[in-house]
């Protein structure tokens, strides 16, 4: 029983004793801020007074702009002017279409000719004919032309062809074209035709040709038409 009381009695001592330990803790921790809040509490009020003193002191902000006045600007509007044309009267006489040309008849045909005929034709011959043709022969044909050889043909007049100077330019110096001719009974060329002639020198082979002259070949007594070959031979003189 008595060992019963003694350890309540401890245990309250002991109760007492923290009790009393706490009570002590938190009332010096309560000193301990009422302190330091008296140490901090001027510095703490001097920096409020600046921030109030800084925002007193600003300058107060612009005030707004008026409002623009009413009405705004107007528009000016642009008047188009119309151009109005005045109609031209036509005279009906100049659009009158021109009158066809006037065809003047030729008063120089043969009584008897047909149409597309050739002035000094023989009568009775074909539209198209050679002159000096056999008649009967066919239209295109060559008649009644003897062909010889170039030297049989005895020449009363040369013409030397003229070298291009289209040639000249592409640098040739010689050409030789075989031209095939055809002299009437006078002598004087009627056709001129190439076997072998760059085109280049056709036109200076023709002219030349054009320009010779041969004594008539006779057959049987008689002139007569004759055809033959000859070269002409273009040399450029350096």
């Amino acid at each position: 029983m008595f060992d019963n009381v003694g350890r309540n009695r401890s245990q309250n001592a002991g109760r007492t004793v923290g009790s009393l330990l706490l009570s002590l803790t938190f009332n010096g921790t309560l000193l301990a801020f009422i302190a330091w809040m008296m140490v901090k509490a001027p510095e703490v009020v001097e920096e409020l007074k600046d921030k109030l003193v800084a925002v007193d002191l600003a300058a107060p902000p612009p005030p707004p702009p008026p409002p623009p006045p009413p009405g705004g600007s107007k528009k000016k509007e642009k008047k188009e002017k119309v151009e109005v044309k005045e109609e031209v009267p036509v005279d009906p006489q100049v659009l009158q279409p021109d009158p066809p040309p006037v065809v003047e008849e030729e008063d120089d045909g043969v009584e008897g000719g047909v149409e597309g005929g050739v002035k000094d034709g023989v009568v009775g011959g074909v539209v198209g004919g050679v002159k000096d043709g056999v008649l009967g022969g066919q239209l295109g044909g060559t008649g009644n032309v003897k062909t010889v050889h170039w030297s049989e043909a005895q020449v009363k007049t040369r013409v030397k062809p003229r070298f291009p100077e289209a040639a000249q330019q592409l640098g040739l110096k010689e050409e030789k074209c075989i031209t095939h001719i055809v002299i009437d009974t006078s002598g004087e060329p009627s056709d001129v035709t190439f076997k072998s002639c760059p085109e280049l020198f056709k036109a200076a082979a023709r002219e030349a040709a054009l320009q010779w002259r041969w004594y008539p070949v006779m057959d049987n007594g008689q002139p007569t038409r004759a055809q033959f070959d000859i070269n002409f031979i273009f040399k450029l003189n350096d």
